[in-house]
């Protein structure tokens, strides 16, 4: 069975819930941000998706600094084989199962050239008479072509924080305080009655 990834399970979930209780926000008279607070099930699905996500995140980076850290010692260990003279060779080391290859190291004596073309242009436009330029300006817009733009790229930011507790929420959590609360006491009065049925019982008080 193939399990859906977490972008595609927020493709799918691309649509306003009908019993979902939204919260929109306004800057400068134009909306842009809406907020809805999930609860019960649905919180806890999303929270178990968004962790494994996070952790995700902590894995790829620790990954990144162990290879670059990784990479750093090989290139260090493989320079040490070979002369400093060898820099302008490629080199290679050989091992019973691996073969670790080095480019070479050409420090270039020229310098490279930088040209700026706007500005070229700009001069140039300068020199241009203006009937000229209106022609000009004719063949370019009739070998312009407009490119549609391209859709948006879908950015996403989990965050540990929790800005925002919807209603159900705090009120399944003072259900769960009530409960505890009374679980204790209950656990309290029992052992304040056992004790107590003790101490008569030790003093001949009929029970």
């Amino acid at each position: 069975m193939e399990h859906l990834t977490f972008k595609e399970h927020l493709v799918l979930q691309e649509a306003r819930k009908a019993d979902g209780v939204y919260t929109e926000k306004q800057a400068k008279g134009v909306l842009e941000r809406v907020t809805i607070a999930l609860a019960g099930s649905e919180s806890a699905n999303m929270t178990k998706l968004a962790k494994r996500y996070a952790r995700l995140e902590v894995s790829l980076k620790a990954m990144k600094e162990k290879h670059e850290e990784m990479n750093n010692l090989l290139k260090e260990t493989v320079q040490g084989l070979f002369d400093a003279e060898d820099i302008v060779l490629t080199r290679v080391v050989e091992t019973a199962q691996f073969t670790l290859t080095m480019a070479k190291e050409i420090q270039k004596t020229e310098p490279t050239k930088s040209v700026d073309y706007e500005k070229i242009a700009g001069e140039l436009a300068k020199l241009i008479p203006d009937e000229l330029q209106a022609k000009i300006d004719e063949i370019t817009k009739q070998y312009t072509t407009l490119i549609p733009p391209k859709p948006p790229v879908k950015k996403l930011s989990v965050s540990k924080e929790v800005v925002k507790e919807g209603i159900f929420d705090n009120v399944t959590k003072l259900k769960n305080w009530a409960a505890r609360m009374l679980k204790q006491f209950s656990s309290w009065a029992s052992g304040y009655d056992s004790k107590l049925n003790a101490l008569k019982k030790k003093a001949g008080v009929k029970l």
